[in-house]
């Protein structure tokens, strides 16, 4: 049994049979990432702390909390494994090189680099580290002949994400991770804090039911004194000394000088601490440019432990002035201020969970701070023209940067000359894109309010979003389906302009984005089985006497008339998802692919009616599944410091039907579109209304007719090829002819799109029609891969095997 002797809580140990994994490269190499995020210098016992240390520190608590709420063997197993592994994304120096690539997020990496993914590509794998290859797999493999339990991948990288019924303890407002990241990391600085909170925080967590979130509003005892720390924690960082600052921001400045110097960002992200800046010393010796022999100085210089001399603090005061100085902003200014005797480094730095008894919470509402340092020592004439024409007056030469400086920021600020300046390397945004390699995503699922039919997987508008989509930018998605583009543009600090034609899924996507308070899921919660089983007096329509059986129509229709009573627009709206999704397993077809209910065949041969199924545990259970997704979702909003109900605002849904819109339809209501994200429906693939049928028979009776003629591409059309040909065609043309009135010059187009399977379609290249109307239209075709199709994509539509991921460019 692995034993270790741990500076928060003594002498643990962990089950033996996580032995394999401690030693795998995957999990290795996070001993040369520090905890830190900076090679500190004012927090110097916190510079040696490391990210393997603390991850074991993790596995133990997860240990601690599956044997309070007494989990099984399995359960546990999954729990420890996804503790131990949560870090493995983390890329060199942490948070400080993923504020610098913006398209980086160590949970997602995690996926990435534990090799979960079936990939049908295996030889695009690299090592990990050590020159090793990733192990993940194989050790979950070995370890299920080893203890007799399937261990999944698959589900560990879902807790990960912080999915699943377990997925909070692992990643949430608070969770395991952050219960000994805090702890320990405030122990490494001086505060004073008990070394067996974390253990206290694993248990209170074990006896949670669903994930924790209003955390300022718990009594628990752990709870407020963890709150406690955390304020004392991030002040110390926020507050923390010029020279500690102007450490990060020098390195910020060489990771940024980096990339500005041609370094791919793949040869950043896969490294470590220790290397990373060998690895740029390197590269800048390979091709000595003026440029980068001033990068190898300044290498030497942070590895001296130079610090930078400090010329400007400006206190930042609103929100939308902290978000609108992104790393695009850092990177632009950081530049525009660079000339002869001054090479500025900037940091920002955002205010988050300050202490209550912090001396900036007494006297400042400042949001955040920039700082602006000079890595060289600033020099020149004693008198200089001012930014308007204007002689400064005489004095220090800080004294003027420092003036020349706040001057200048407060006309960007206003100005934001960035936004319009922003343009990225065709080179850049296509090693992007293949950094995701063969694009399979076998390990990603999607963890949804409501099933409908042939929804893309999460990763492909995360992975296209983060390639090609600004920071803080708009996405559009005009077949949004259910919302998927929307949490992903969300998830990069974006806003998203949502449209369908579909009914349900307008209901479901609007669901996802409403926030529902505390008092509102409190009332949820509170539904029992007494309440919905009321006397209902409505008639058994014709339409759903062959799908549900008598008593199971009279129960459904006391649960709808329960719902048609609650008040609350909200708690109305989150319930009529609710119901509308068990409707199916009310069903002789229940677990059953769309195509039944779009043929409208609801019994199986020789079955002569259907049978009785209570409709009541399972919309009670879907309430609680739902719920459980909404608070996973909110958690993760709340641990970047993020307000629910402003971040949720920033997506607009809308219904638009794509062949009689107009731009305006699309348009945001304040701003342009950078991105436009969708898979649009696939020619005779798919029947979206009619595999709702149930739905809207319940719900929009008078509805269905008219989403089923807006349909585009519907499979029931495949019966006339050449007339739904045609049709689809000029759809098709359509669309390119909107993204183009909607994208600024130099804007994408991501499409995911498939070949009809149809015989009667044998002979087309739906490719090439996509190609040739798209550049008819002002874009060329970027980049483009050919994905495996896995299971949860074709929602059972088996013969669809591979589908196409394509980014189309506007002209500039």
């Amino acid at each position: 049994m692995p034993r270790f002797r741990d500076l928060m809580y003594g002498q643990i140990e962990l089950p033996d049979w996580i032995q394999p994994f401690l030693g795998m490269p995957e999990f290795a190499r996070l001993r040369e990432i520090r905890l830190s995020n900076v090679d500190s210098y004012e927090h110097k016992d916190f510079a040696g702390a490391n990210r393997w240390e603390h991850s074991i520190g993790v596995a133990y608590l997860a240990t601690v909390a599956g044997q309070h709420s007494r989990l099984s063997r399995s359960d546990q197993c999954h729990l420890t494994l996804a503790a131990l592994l949560h870090d493995v994304g983390t890329p060199p120096f942490g948070h400080t090189l993923e504020a610098i690539v913006q398209d980086l997020d160590h949970e997602d990496a995690a996926s990435s680099v534990l090799d979960v993914a079936l990939s049908q590509d295996r030889t695009n794998r690299g090592t990990v580290y050590a020159g090793e290859l990733p192990q993940f797999t194989e050790r979950c493999r070995t370890l299920s002949k080893t203890i007799g339990i399937a261990v999944d991948p698959a589900r560990v990288v879902s807790m990960i994400n912080g999915e699943g019924k377990l997925g909070f303890l692992v990643n949430g407002t608070l969770d395991l991770d952050n219960a000994d990241n805090v702890t320990r990391g405030a122990h490494y600085l001086g505060i004073d804090v008990s070394k067996r909170l974390g253990v206290a925080l694993a248990k209170w967590l074990g006896s949670q039911p669903t994930r924790p979130l209003d955390l300022e509003a718990s009594l628990e005892p752990a709870v407020v004194e963890w709150l406690k720390v955390r304020g004392e924690y991030y002040s110390a960082f926020y507050e923390c000394s010029a020279e500690e600052a102007g450490r990060e921001a020098y390195l910020q400045f060489i990771l940024r000088e980096a990339l500005r110097s041609g370094m791919s960002r793949s040869a950043l992200i896969t490294s470590t601490d220790n290397d990373i800046l060998r690895d740029i010393s390197a590269f800048c010796k390979t091709q000595p440019t003026p440029a980068r022999v001033e990068l190898l100085r300044a290498i030497a210089n942070y590895k001296l432990l130079e610090c930078p001399t400090q010329i400007l603090e400006f206190s930042v005061e609103d929100s939308e002035t902290l978000d609108a100085l992104g790393e695009r902003a850092i990177n632009w200014i950081e530049r525009e201020l660079r000339e002869p005797g001054l090479v500025p480094a900037l940091i920002l730095k955002r205010r988050r969970h300050a202490s209550q008894g912090s001396s900036s919470t007494l006297f400042s509402t400042a949001r955040g701070k920039l700082l602006i340092f000079s890595i060289n020592k600033p020099k020149g004439p004693r008198s200089y023209s001012n930014v308007d024409g204007r002689r400064a007056v005489k004095g220090s030469v800080l004294r003027f940067w420092a003036a020349s400086c706040e001057q200048r920021l407060r006309v960007w600020i206003a100005e934001k000359p960035w936004e319009s300046a922003y343009q990225r390397d065709k080179f850049d945004v296509v090693e992007r894109l293949s950094g995701w390699g063969d694009w399979s995503f076998g390990h990603s699922r999607n963890e949804t309010l409501h099933a409908y039919p042939s929804t893309f997987v999460h990763a492909l508008p995360r992975s296209i979003i983060r390639s090609l989509n600004p920071p803080g930018g708009t996405v559009l998605d005009p077949f949004c389906g259910t919302g998927q583009t929307g949490t992903e543009a969300l998830r990069v600090g974006g806003r998203a302009v949502l449209s369908d034609i579909n009914e349900i899924a307008l209901l479901v996507t609007r669901c996802r984005f409403s926030a529902l308070s505390d008092t509102q899921r409190s009332n949820l919660r509170k539904i029992r089985p007494s309440d919905v089983r009321v006397n209902s007096d409505l008639e058994q329509r014709d339409t759903l006497k062959k799908w549900h059986h008598a008593q199971t129509f009279r129960e459904l229709a006391s649960i709808l008339e329960f719902i048609n009573g609650i008040v609350d627009p909200l708690e109305h709206q989150f319930l009529r998802v609710c119901f509308s999704a068990i409707l199916t397993a009310c069903t002789e077809r229940k677990g059953k692919q769309h195509g039944w209910f779009a043929d409208n065949t609801p019994l199986p041969r020789g079955t002569a009616e259907p049978s009785y199924v209570d409709p009541v545990p399972l919309f009670l259970h879907r309430v609680e599944r739902n719920l459980s997704i909404l608070e996973s979702f909110y958690a993760w909003i709340e641990r970047r410091g993020w307000s629910v109900t402003d971040t949720l605002g920033k997506i607009e849904v809308r219904r638009t039907n794509m062949s009689n819109a107009r731009p305006q339809d699309l348009l945001p209501m304040d701003g342009s579109v950078n991105l436009v994200v969708t898979s649009p429906p696939y020619l005779c693939m798919s029947d979206y209304t009619l595999g709702q049928r149930l739905s809207y028979q319940w719900l929009f009776p008078n509805l269905m007719a008219r989403d089923f003629d807006e349909e585009i591409g519907a499979r029931r059309t495949r019966t006339c090829p050449s007339a739904a040909l045609d049709r689809y065609l000029g759809f098709v043309t359509r669309f390119a002819e909107l993204s183009g009135a909607v994208l600024a010059p130099g804007g994408f187009v991501g499409l995911v799109i498939g070949k009809p399977v149809a015989r009667a379609f044998a002979d087309g290249d739906i490719y090439h029609e996509y190609d040739a109307r798209m550049e008819n239209h002002g874009f060329s075709r970027l980049w483009s891969i050919d994905r495996a199709i896995s299971w949860h994509r074709n929602q059972g539509y088996q013969r669809l095997r591979e589908e196409r991921v394509i980014v189309y460019e506007k002209e500039r």
